[in-house]
């Protein structure tokens, strides 16, 4: 069947086999072959990934139509422009000092705006009902305890939270793409800023354990980890991010603000907090709350 792509993922092949993992109101799931991984057909541009080709909502549906989940499924796709989900580099991102000054107002816009049910307690709220919630923050507990403990070197070991949860991705898997998605922010702000000593210390993320863990996930959590390892991220965390250097260059100033009085840049982070955390049931939340939590440990480290 030829498709005619408004948008392809750059890791999308232009011919594509496989079998129909799933269907939902937006999105159909091809599994490759063998691969654990999953290429998806949406018709919403915020669920763009590079392993995702935007249509049509009439296109998807024609797809959709004849190739049920379990069916076999063969797709030609014409050209199209192209989407890596690459993270703002350089001078385009907030230097390390203005993301660390971001910590506070982040995890106070999540806590007023995030759902609950998935991890927004490890970052904004001091505890969940979400069943898996207690284990995943004695996993987090115990693997911070490693890092302090383990000298300069030490990387945090968040391999147990991956799968941890329920649903397409698990709330444990969007969170740890939030924290990697901080991490490559901050790396991406310290470009040609090292001469002068502002950057954000490195990467504090044991990513093997991660990667080692993706067969132990949902198709969808595997997805998304393994591009969020390759520095890949949704759409809807990029627009995330890059609502950030706005906020920054706000920074102090009150005219304009919702409040009268109260600094601008608490309603350009609510504005870009409420938008993420709308991404799906709760996976929008945990990834914000992974991306908090990572910078809070980034900056940390900085400060040490």
């Amino acid at each position: 069947m030829d498709l005619q792509p408004l948008i392809t993922g750059t890791l999308v092949p232009r011919r594509l086999s496989g079998t129909v993992y799933s269907t939902h109101e937006h999105i159909l799931n091809i599994r490759e072959g063998g691969a654990y991984r999953l290429v998806s057909l949406i018709a919403n541009d915020r669920d763009l990934t590079a392993l995702s080709a935007l249509v049509t909502g009439a296109e998807l549906v024609r797809v959709a139509r004849v190739h049920a989940p379990g069916r076999a499924i063969a797709l030609v796709l014409a050209d199209a422009p192209s989407w890596d989900g690459r993270l703002p580099a350089g001078h385009a991102t907030p230097e390390p000092r203005q993301l660390c000054a971001l910590c506070s107002a982040l995890r106070r816009a999540l806590a007023l705006h995030g759902r609950p049910g998935g991890f927004l307690h490890l970052s904004a709220l001091p505890g969940s009902s979400a069943p898996f919630a207690a284990r995943a923050a004695r996993e987090l507990g115990a693997a911070e305890k490693r890092l302090r403990t383990g000298g300069p070197q030490a990387k945090l070991d968040l391999g147990a939270l991956v799968g941890l949860g329920i649903g397409f991705t698990p709330s444990g898997d969007d969170f740890v793409m939030g924290v990697l998605a901080a991490e490559a922010l901050s790396a991406a702000g310290s470009e040609g800023r090292r001469a002068g000593g502002d950057e954000v210390a490195a990467g504090v993320v044991e990513r093997s354990s991660v990667a080692q863990r993706l067969a132990t996930t949902t198709p969808g959590g595997a997805t998304l980890l393994g591009l969020a390892l390759q520095g890949s991220f949704p759409r809807y965390i990029v627009d995330f991010v890059e609502a950030l250097p706005a906020v920054c260059a706000a920074g102090g100033e009150r005219s304009g603000a919702a409040v009268p009085g109260r600094d601008r840049t608490a309603d350009m982070i609510e504005a870009a907090v409420r938008e993420a955390v709308a991404h799906g049931e709760t996976s929008g939340t945990d990834a914000v709350a992974g991306f908090c939590y990572g910078l809070v440990r980034l900056c940390s480290r900085r400060s040490t």
